[in-house]
């Protein structure tokens, strides 16, 4: 079977389309995802009978939908085992960076990678391209540049998290 014979499996084939939008979805963003991500937002698409574009549009909106409603901070508390010459170091490192405890100091260290404009990480990876109407393209734009963050890796983000929660759901 050479290249143009084989049968080409389309995610959203017997599902609805998306809601006409009052442009046509001309834009488009993409996303980087290694190629076992892609495996896994195919999979998914293909069993939710979703395109990968609605599914990768769909979720960026609703998110810059939701971050209207976000408010306040979250408290984060971490466990993790150390041996007892690790914790007096990391005491030791709590004492001369004059911290009241550990919290604020991972959160010092932390600090200046949360306020990186653009989070930079060396993997192979591919393009999935997503199609937006010129409303919804600025709307997602503008909200990725008020993050600071990239579209690139945040939108590959939230659909590996959509998938983990739908896969905890069924469980």
């Amino acid at each position: 079977m050479n290249s143009s014979e084989k049968t080409v499996s389309r995610p959203n084939t017997g599902n609805r389309l998306r809601l006409r939008a009052n442009t046509a979805r001309l834009r488009f963003l993409e996303a980087d995802v290694t190629p076992e991500q892609h495996s896994k937002i195919l999979e998914y698409c293909l069993n939710h009978k979703i395109s990968v574009s609605q599914f990768l549009a769909d979720l960026i909106l609703q998110d810059a939908a939701k971050a209207r409603t976000r408010k306040g901070t979250t408290r984060i508390k971490l466990h993790f085992e150390v041996t007892p010459e690790e914790l007096e170091k990391l005491e030791m490192l709590v004492h001369f960076h004059q911290k009241d405890n550990v919290g604020e100091l991972v959160r010092e260290l932390l600090q200046p990678h949360l306020a990186l404009q653009r989070i930079h990480v060396s993997t192979e990876s591919k393009a999935v391209r997503f199609y937006l109407s010129d409303d919804e393209h600025e709307a997602v734009t503008k909200y990725i540049a008020r993050r600071g963050i990239t579209a690139r890796k945040y939108v590959a983000f939230l659909a590996l998290r959509a998938i983990a929660n739908s896969r905890k759901g069924r469980k």
